[in-house]
């Protein structure tokens, strides 16, 4: 019972959290906005997933929340190094982690390798958010919070998968059709 409890909790705080930034994300919506669109879709699905659908555990909704937030990423990547003049080396890491990111979401059964490219890929993500609120000309806290939405997203998609993933293999289980 403890166990289920402290999960909840888990999630309550990184969906809450997300809510938040949602919030300072619409507050801040500068140009590009295609990009900042792209970051509230996906934080959205994030927080819906966090506070309403896991309490039907099956592996497609987690399966669709990480390719939302692959797809998204992608194309705000794409956004904002069409509006840089400058092709960034970082960029194209970033695009190629949210490749990696549907790559780990079409095999979420194998959660002891995912486990380890999905943390080096957020680690990757909370670094060049870092990195972009060092060389932002404007230094509000609104700007420097939005920076880190796609950071606490995969932080809250992977705190689903690591946490409820006994459940989601159970349902998906449940799901298959019988031989």
């Amino acid at each position: 019972m403890e166990k289920k409890t402290q999960k909840n909790i888990w999630l309550t705080i990184m969906g809450a959290l997300t809510v938040a930034i949602i919030i300072i994300t619409c507050i801040a919506i500068t140009q590009p906005y295609l990009a900042y669109v792209c970051g509230i879709i996906v934080l959205l699905c994030s927080a819906l997933y966090s506070f309403f659908f896991y309490n039907k555990p099956h592996g497609n909704l987690l399966k669709i929340s990480f390719l939302i937030f692959a797809i998204s990423k992608l194309i705000s990547d794409a956004c904002i190094i069409s509006a840089d003049t400058q092709f960034s080396i970082l960029g194209a890491f970033s695009i190629v982690s949210a490749a990696i990111v549907c790559y780990c979401a079409g095999r979420l059964s194998r959660i002891e390798q995912n486990k380890y490219i999905l943390i080096i890929i957020d680690v990757f993500y909370f670094a060049l958010s870092t990195i972009e609120c060092i060389n932002l000309t404007t230094h509000t806290l609104l700007n420097i919070l939005c920076m880190f939405n796609y950071p606490i997203t995969l932080t809250v998609l992977m705190i689903a998968y690591f946490v409820r993933y006994k459940e989601h293999k159970e349902a998906g289980l449940m799901d298959a059709p019988k031989k």
